[in-house]
């Protein structure tokens, strides 16, 4: 029995953002869905993904409103902001309201790759920072693919 992908939902207000994103991700075998706007993305999360990446800058909804509607729907799904403010105050703000990692534009796409996927050789050798984050450790998370492996006794 193989492991379901593991499912990242990417919301972003730029078409070129969620094309990298997919292209990257999907190469590796991870399941991506991804939302143009705020609406599209609540309704996305009855598809439950693994990690959701956010853009605060959204056409319909304001990105940390958005962030506090996921985190009350979706308490222990880690969520990277991925965002043009770089101000320490909107970082802060972020983490407040339940992100679990900060990324700003312009980023590189492979160091991106390394910060938010797993090494399925090793549990130990988790390159998945997002669950590293204390908040995740404290709710008892850990990589989806680290997740799996344990449940299938390897």
């Amino acid at each position: 029995m193989s492991a379901a992908p593991v499912k990242i939902l990417v919301i972003d207000g730029e078409a070129p953002i969620r094309r990298l994103l997919r292209m990257r991700f999907s190469t590796q075998g991870y399941e991506i869905i991804d939302a143009s706007n705020g609406r599209v993305a609540i309704g996305l999360l009855a598809q439950k993904p693994d990690l959701i990446t956010l853009d605060l800058n959204l056409p319909d909804i304001p990105g940390f409103e958005l962030l506090k509607v996921i985190r009350m729907r979706a308490e222990s799904i880690p969520i990277v902001v991925l965002s043009g403010r770089d101000d320490g105050a909107s970082k802060v703000q972020a983490f407040d309201l339940g992100a679990d990692d900060h990324v700003t534009k312009p980023f590189g796409i492979d160091e991106f790759f390394r910060q938010n996927t797993c090494c399925a050789s090793s549990p130990t050798a988790c390159a998945w920072r997002t669950f590293d984050f204390p908040r995740q450790r404290s709710l008892g998370r850990s990589c989806p693919a680290h997740r799996q492996s344990r449940a299938e006794g390897r």
